[in-house]
């Protein structure tokens, strides 16, 4: 939301977690650098110095997580054609799904009936060839439709 925000800030992210997905969702949200808590002082000041002056960072293990999920989508191509194939209308549901909301929420917010999400939500599932909600948060994620909140 900060880089959304103020898209000149330079945001360098020191943390113990070093899960995969959150290295993505914070290198697609535009953090210049990420580096575990257990880096040592002297790499630490060279990477605040670097993301100062415009350079990226990445703690060797998200590098990792990052090319993995780059040679994914080169090798996978078709997957990335899935997001033109979704009508605005299913972006919008699938949105509200990876925000966490139900059935009945997204039908109250887009003024639809409860069946019309099923509808979509099924669509939207078919389309993508993605089985659980969690995959659907997860693309969603990818795709830029939902950030870090």
């Amino acid at each position: 939301q900060l880089l959304r925000r103020y898209p000149d800030l330079k945001m360098l992210v020191l943390t113990r977690n070093d899960r995969e997905d959150c290295v993505l969702r914070l290198v697609q949200a535009g953090v210049n650098g990420y580096l575990l808590k257990t880096v040592d002082q002297s790499d630490l000041l060279a990477a605040i110095r670097s993301v100062f002056h415009g350079g990226r960072v990445l703690q060797p293990t998200a590098l990792e997580a990052v090319l993995d999920d780059y040679l994914q989508r080169v090798r996978e191509p078709a997957a990335q054609e899935y997001a033109v194939e979704l009508t605005a209308r299913e972006r919008e549901v699938l949105k509200l799904i990876a925000e966490g909301n139900t059935n009945q929420d997204i039908a109250g917010l887009l003024c639809l009936s409860r069946k019309t999400v099923e509808t979509h939500r099924s669509n939207i599932m078919d389309k993508l060839d993605l089985h659980k909600v969690t995959d659907l948060v997860k693309y969603a994620i990818r795709d830029g439709l939902v950030g870090l909140d």
